[in-house]
């Protein structure tokens, strides 16, 4: 079992990112979804087993969904932008765009939230490109 407090990591930034689109756009988190979001997140981490990735997730969720912890995915926005190489924010953003529409509807609020993160990371024109 991980524990957040010893081992939060560039995983647990970017799960905060991808339930921050999925659930704080619409206040729901399908199973499409999450099954997106932690296949999304085995591709950064394939060196844990998939149980392991869904424990990320879900120490991850627990934090977005704290009232005490409401500026987190902000900061793991920023803390992403500083940490992912240029190819590594598209690759997340792919990814952003791939759980957007994993529930096969693709919100203008999702659309919202995918324009100012590639803004908020350099990677505007890749926004753009997702979106059509």
């Amino acid at each position: 079992m991980l524990d957040p407090k010893v081992s939060w990591s560039r995983a647990h930034d970017l799960a905060l990112v991808y339930l921050a689109l999925a659930y704080r756009t619409d206040s729901k988190l399908s199973v499409d979804e999450m099954d997106t979001i932690v296949d999304a997140l085995h591709s950064w981490r394939s060196d844990l087993e998939l149980d392991d990735v869904r424990e990320v997730a879900m120490e991850s969720l627990a934090v977005l969904l704290d009232r005490e912890s409401a500026d987190e995915s902000a900061a793991a926005i920023d803390r992403l932008q500083k940490s992912l190489s240029d190819d590594e924010r598209k690759k997340a953003l792919d990814d952003v765009v791939r759980i957007a529409r994993a529930d096969g509807v693709f919100l203008g609020r999702e659309r919202t939230f995918v324009s100012h993160l590639a803004r908020a990371w350099g990677v505007k024109e890749l926004a753009a490109e997702a979106l059509h």
